[in-house]
């Protein structure tokens, strides 16, 4: 920090530009840590829920729920695997170079299913708490 004047510079130097592509790749690598993390907290309620035993109250409710957020957990991970593979290139014929190239159709249904997936998780796994 410099001072000017009895001004107080906060950004003395401007900073560069983000790189998008490192961001994208910290952001992917942060989810998968968390998602790690969900699966092994699930395992150990599933283990903790079958060792008490069904005396529980609410024991065949909460072990569907953590079984259907473990299973749901699996298909994401491997939805995730495919949405990583690489896509076959699309040559698009524009008739304008304004005009935007049109996404892989299979890439889009893969995503929808990847968000749908992690939103019925959520619900699942605050359910769970």
């Amino acid at each position: 920090m410099t001072a000017t004047r009895g001004r107080v510079d906060l950004q003395p130097e401007r900073l560069a530009p983000i790189n998008m592509n490192h961001y994208a790749t910290k952001k992917s690598v942060a989810e998968s840590m968390l998602d790690v993390a969900l699966l092994m907290a699930n395992a150990s309620q599933m283990k903790a829920m079958l060792e008490q035993g069904p005396g529980f109250k609410y024991y065949i409710a909460v072990l569907v729920l953590i079984g259907v957020s473990l299973l749901l957990q699996i298909l994401a991970g491997a939805l995730f695997v495919v949405m990583g593979l690489p896509q076959p290139t699309i040559t698009v014929h524009r008739i304008c170079s304004c005009a935007p190239t049109v996404p892989h159709e299979k890439h889009i249904l893969y995503n929808s299913l990847y968000l749908c997936i992690k939103g019925i998780l959520s619900f699942c796994s605050v359910r769970n708490v």
